[in-house]
């Protein structure tokens, strides 16, 4: 189903031409625990954020802010009953040197998926909140709207994300 969506926005967003796009950007900070956030709205006060984008022709340079374009999209015909699109909660709990982790925030970012990554090893709270939810240790640790996820799995985080929905 996303495939088709990201498809239509395609086909929606080539044959609007040199009618105009809408950027969107995604924010990503960390805090004075370690915690790293991505977001799609600016971080709160005091807090410097770096803008991201995640293009898959090319390497992005983490030293130079990107801005991710998304084609703009015609308003759908309304409907008896409107669609219930809430975004998900997506908590990771991390390690700064376990590549599936790297690759769990890569995931959730070029889909421009909101969450919140605590890296285990600098947030002592954090590390006590993962043991509880997942004695057996291991990273990552992904929590969709209440849904644990261990390991890397992206049919998993899809179909999690899919029932929040």
């Amino acid at each position: 189903m996303v495939n088709r969506l990201i498809l239509a926005l395609l086909v929606v967003g080539g044959l609007l031409g040199s009618s105009g796009t809408t950027s969107a950007v995604i924010y990503k900070w960390v805090n004075e625990n370690g915690v790293v956030s991505y977001q799609d709205t600016p971080p709160p006060v005091g807090f410097r954020a770096k803008e991201m984008s995640q293009t898959p022709a090319s390497q992005p340079n983490p030293d130079i802010p990107e801005r991710v374009e998304t084609p703009t999209a015609p308003a759908p015909p309304p409907t008896a009953e409107p669609a219930r699109r809430s975004v998900p909660k997506v908590e990771i709990y991390v390690t700064s040197w376990c590549g599936y982790c790297k690759k769990a925030e890569k995931y959730f970012t070029s889909r421009r998926i909101p969450f919140t990554a605590y890296d285990i090893e600098k947030d002592r709270a954090a590390a006590q909140r993962k043991a509880k939810l997942s004695p057996g240790g291991g990273v990552p640790l992904t929590v969709i709207n209440g849904q644990l996820i261990r390991g890397f799995s992206e049919s998993a985080y899809a179909a999690a994300l899919e029932n929040g929905r």
